[in-house]
């Protein structure tokens, strides 16, 4: 579970109090959506030392009927550069890896008619972290424009049972045939948008 990897790796993971709101959303890819975040974020504390690695996941109404969640963690920050390219495929700051995970995260964000927007932390001025917001429409399935063709299986899903068992429980598993075709189709849709943008 992403608490036994924080605990591994000598982090503070802390979730804060979450309301009892349901969403309609495809569980696995919000999961997915998620754990990458909270992976990129045990990756920028890896390096803080001990007892300064620390990261947060907090859920609020945003109002308007959406719902708000946050990734937070106290590492570096985002540098400019990254900023501006992080959602963009193949930009990656880590020594390995695509850089497709943030890409693939606001491909299923946007799916799901909501929004991925990511700042640095600040403090008296100084950067103290990064900071990771979805919003997110409550209870209702996405509007009939084509936009949710990529959400078949979606289903309610209650977010305070959903965000302890993405903490505690298992791993994803004998889903990934469904996960990639899923995912993919997300990714597509997202990439079609940008052609027709800049075409």
């Amino acid at each position: 579970s992403m608490a036994d990897k924080a605990r591994q790796h000598g982090v503070e993971l802390t979730m804060g109090e979450v309301p009892d709101y349901t969403l309609f959303a495809d569980r696995l890819q919000i999961e997915v959506v998620l754990r990458n975040l909270l992976s990129n974020a045990l990756d920028a504390v890896a390096d803080q030392p001990a007892g300064e690695r620390r990261i947060w996941l907090t859920v609020q109404p945003e109002g308007a009927g959406r719902i708000g969640v946050r990734v937070e963690d106290s590492g570096p920050g985002i540098s400019g550069t990254n900023a501006e390219r992080m959602f963009e495929a193949f930009a990656t700051s880590k020594e390995s890896g695509l850089g497709l995970g943030l890409v693939i995260s606001r491909a299923i964000v946007e799916a799901h008619e909501g929004q991925i927007v990511a700042e640095n932390r600040q403090l008296d001025g100084k950067v103290v972290g990064a900071s990771f917001r979805i919003t997110l429409p409550l209870g209702q399935p996405p509007g009939d424009d084509g936009t949710a063709a990529a959400l078949a299986s979606c289903q309610t899903l209650g977010v305070a049972q959903f965000a302890r068992l993405l903490l505690d429980g298992v791993e994803l598993a004998d889903q990934g045939q469904r996960l990639v075709g899923a995912t993919t189709l997300a990714l597509g849709q997202h990439l079609a948008g940008v052609d027709e943008t800049t075409a």
